[in-house]
């Protein structure tokens, strides 16, 4: 969070503070140390700070998030995200930062940095859809590096946790993607193109979107529907940004020049 968008909340706590005591000293209550007003002003002024800090950081977090998602530029969102895991202190955050930041250096294309990445997490304080999220970057990294075999093995060691029911849109469109991703290399190519069609209809963000549509090309092809297969990988590559989606959807495409 921007040091001046701390101060503008303690700024406006103080104002507040001083409305407060002048409305309860109209209304008759002492704002003296001790007094019922004294404390009503204090806890009034801790739930507002409270408030405006958490929407601070939720605002900050969407910030940071759409350089990757939405802007299609991995390294200002993993310069911004490296800022947030060296000011966190919670060990927990850092690592839940980290795994945020790990998605960075896959669609930067940096797999050493990723491995690196998952390496340093602790897991232990992880809840489930933490671990869901986890796995399912993990399995990311694996396929951009074409591992297949192994994130299958991945995958299937982890089912359950990708049966969950999960809230969270953006998520639940990562994890359709996932499946869709996992049936397509089983060679279920009508199950693929159902999961990634359902995932589309999910509302994801700019670069899921194209990720989604980088899969459809492939199944496509697989198809023998070359014509359409061109035509997406060319809305791939000319919307990807600085990402990894290019560069593979450049490769895709010179098979055909």
């Amino acid at each position: 969070m921007k040091k001046k968008n701390l101060l503008f909340i303690f700024a406006l706590a103080l104002v507040l503070m001083v409305l407060a005591n002048n409305i309860l000293s109209y209304l008759g209550m002492g704002t003296g140390i001790g007094s019922p007003g004294f404390w009503i002003s204090k806890i009034i002024i801790f739930v507002i700070i409270f408030l405006l800090l958490r929407k601070a950081m939720l605002d900050n977090s969407k910030r940071v998030i759409n350089y990757l998602f939405e802007d299609m530029d991995p390294e200002k969102f993993i310069e911004a995200t490296l800022r947030d895991v060296e000011n966190v202190r919670n060990p927990k955050f850092k690592d839940l930062l980290k795994l945020n930041l790990s998605a960075g250096y896959i669609y930067g294309g940096d797999f050493e940095k990723a491995h690196e990445l998952f390496d340093s997490i602790n897991t232990e304080a992880f809840n489930e859809i933490h671990m869901l999220l986890f796995h399912n970057n993990y399995i990311n990294l694996l396929l951009s590096e074409n591992q297949v075999e192994k994130a299958l093995a991945t995958y299937n060691d982890n089912t359950n946790l990708f049966q969950m029911e999960i809230k969270n849109s953006d998520l639940a469109s990562s994890v359709l993607s996932t499946k869709g991703a996992m049936a397509f290399h089983q060679g279920d190519i009508q199950e693929s193109k159902e999961l990634f069609t359902k995932s589309s209809q999910t509302a994801p963000k700019r670069l899921s979107m194209l990720s989604i549509k980088y899969y459809m090309a492939l199944i496509a092809e697989k198809e023998n529907n070359i014509d359409e297969a061109i035509k997406i990988m060319e809305v791939v590559k000319d919307n990807a940004g600085n990402t990894i989606l290019k560069k593979d959807a450049e490769e895709f495409l010179s098979k055909f020049a």
